[in-house]
């Protein structure tokens, strides 16, 4: 068995369409009368979440990027499904047309960079595409756990002799703790997929797009 990080295909830049969030992330702020931690929990990967993109460009492809997320078009996710892949699991999201932006989102676009002139005005439907965890890194892998709260839920995973985490540090997977999902993530990588050798087959046989895949070792 093989498995893979998935990551965008980016070879040419500007080729896809990629999501851009309108508003505010959702979030929540936690206040530990165990830890004592005041901290903003993310609730970009939470399927409850509620969040309205934009896209940007009008090359469509299979598989889009916004942050923290891969967005996966109707038939794509109906091919899988239909080649039953497993762990795959789809959420609602709001996509809004360039038409529909008022004008104080657009200049507040603007200003972050964005090419207001390319949000699309028809897009197809595309679904939020989650995982859960279902494999453990091995132990050689250069990822520590620096503290925690059971109480709040509060982890923060470094890189050994660093105050954070390198996405450029090794990592290996367990083999013996795959729980055979073939598209899963990792409790210390955050928002980063992974897949299986037959979800690349599959991704590769039907021809889908917006994706790559690079080898993970496992010991």
């Amino acid at each position: 068995m093989t498995f893979y990080e998935i990551s965008s295909d980016n070879r040419k830049k500007g080729e896809w369409a990629y999501g851009i969030i309108i508003g505010d992330y959702p979030k929540v702020m936690i206040d530990c009368s165990v830890c004592g931690r005041n901290w903003r929990k993310e609730k970009l990967l939470d399927k409850n979440s509620d969040i309205t993109v934009a896209l940007v460009n009008d090359n469509f492809a299979d598989f889009a990027d916004v942050i923290y997320h891969k967005l996966i078009k109707s038939e794509a996710l109906e091919l899988l499904q239909n080649n039953e892949i497993k762990g795959i699991s789809a959420g609602h999201i709001n996509i809004m047309l360039h038409d529909e932006l008022s004008l104080d989102a657009l200049q507040t676009l603007k200003k972050k960079g964005c090419k207001i002139n390319l949000i699309s005005d028809s897009v197809p439907q595309y679904y939020r595409l989650f995982a859960n965890v279902g494999i453990s890194l091995h132990e050689r892998s250069e990822i520590e756990l620096l503290d925690f709260c059971d109480a709040c839920g509060y982890k923060k995973f470094i890189t050994p002799n660093l105050s954070y985490l390198d996405p450029s540090a090794p990592i290996y997977f367990a083999r013996e703790t795959w729980n055979g999902d073939d598209l899963f993530m990792t409790e210390e990588l955050g928002a980063s997929l992974f897949c299986s050798e037959k979800f690349v087959q599959v991704y590769k046989e039907n021809n889908l797009t917006g994706l790559k895949f690079s080898k993970i070792e496992f010991l």
